[in-house]
């Protein structure tokens, strides 16, 4: 039986009641940050029931659809849209200071992932053959990032309609920041979409023998590797594909999307995998409209995913799903026996799981 214990925000600052939520972060039971809309960062150690307001002073026009924290003092956030920058704070939001931006017009930032101190971050591409991808790995005798755009490898950099032209190239959807993971220590996966299709992209960050690499006086850096990826067969249609995805191990995960401009159409917006995104299938019973936002526990057999018209749970590991909350939000989390769900006009909420 699932029941839930909420509201646990009823504190949440009056200013931000018009904002909208799409970055959240759970660092403890207890403990979540959030960002969004209008410069917006807050930090809850009490469940929710208070919130401190940790806005980086000069964003104030800026739209956070990401964030990582590693401790109640240590986070990084992801600003989209024009002139994109990626901030970070380890004095618990008083001073926030820039570590990575991009204004040339075009670029795009759409969601990080962090495994310790390598960050991962995707967005829409700055130039033709080219799609977002760029690691910032941590110095360990520094407190600065670096980070390393990396070059084309393969044929299968020029498989799914990602070509020399720039006709159709790969861009990502940033709604709820969960479309790109990490697996292992060098491995992650994404999940980029083409105006007519949506994929899941495998790849590594490694240093193979052999390699001719175009700059010598960094040779010994990593360079990219696309490994494999294979179709996830959300239908064509207009702002539509795969929103949120999550992998539970190196062999099980669950995808979802649909179309924003279609949000209460229940027509393949689920899909699982079972060999590590070799082959996607659809649910058995798919979620109840369009959803951005994923997560779940127990290796997956929970899953809770949400949208604008409502939030939907499986307890078979995403095969079939059942309405469970009419109110709907724009992501997601778990963290041991609690969810926590961001979304717009302020909503956040957690709620204990059974």
């Amino acid at each position: 039986m699932f029941r839930g214990s909420l509201l646990l925000c009823l504190y949440l600052p009056l200013s931000v009641y018009a904002q909208s939520f799409r970055g959240m972060c759970v660092t403890g039971i207890n403990s979540a940050w959030v960002s969004g809309s209008k410069g917006t960062v807050l930090r809850t150690s009490d469940g929710g029931l208070h919130w401190d307001t940790l806005n980086p002073e000069g964003y104030e026009r800026k739209d956070f659809r990401d964030i990582h924290a590693w401790s109640r003092k240590h986070a990084v956030i992801m600003s989209a849209g024009d002139t994109s920058v990626l901030l970070e704070t380890r004095d618990g939001g008083k001073s926030w200071k820039l570590i990575y931006s991009d204004s040339m017009a075009g670029s795009f930032f759409d969601a990080i992932d962090v495994r310790r101190n390598q960050i991962l971050l995707v967005g829409d591409h700055t130039r033709a053959s080219n799609p977002y991808l760029v690691l910032l790995a941590r110095n360990k005798k520094s407190v600065l990032f670096r980070n390393h755009f990396f070059r084309k490898q393969s044929t299968l950099w020029k498989m799914g309609n990602l070509n020399e032209s720039g006709k159709d190239s790969f861009t990502f959807f940033a709604a709820s920041g969960s479309n790109v993971q990490w697996m292992d220590r060098n491995r992650f996966m994404c999940i980029p979409v083409t105006p007519d299709s949506s994929y899941c992209l495998s790849g590594s960050f490694t240093r193979r023998h052999g390699l001719k690499y175009p700059d010598p006086s960094i040779k010994a850096e990593k360079y990219l590797f696309l490994d494999d990826f294979t179709r996830i067969p959300f239908p064509s249609q207009k702002a539509g594909g795969a929103y949120g995805f999550a992998m539970y191990s190196r062999k099980n995960g669950t995808a979802v999307g649909g179309s924003f401009y279609t949000p209460d159409s229940g027509s393949a917006t689920c899909f699982i995998t079972q060999n590590g995104g070799k082959t996607w299938l659809p649910s058995t019973t798919m979620p109840h409209g369009y959803r951005s936002g994923i997560c779940g526990r127990q290796k997956g057999k929970i899953q809770v995913c949400t949208g604008p018209n409502g939030t939907d749970i499986s307890r078979d590991f995403g095969h079939t799903w059942s309405q469970w909350l009419k109110e709907g939000y724009n992501t997601c989390a778990m963290k041991g026996k609690y969810l926590w769900l961001a979304g717009g006009k302020g909503k956040v909420k957690r709620m204990r799981i059974r």
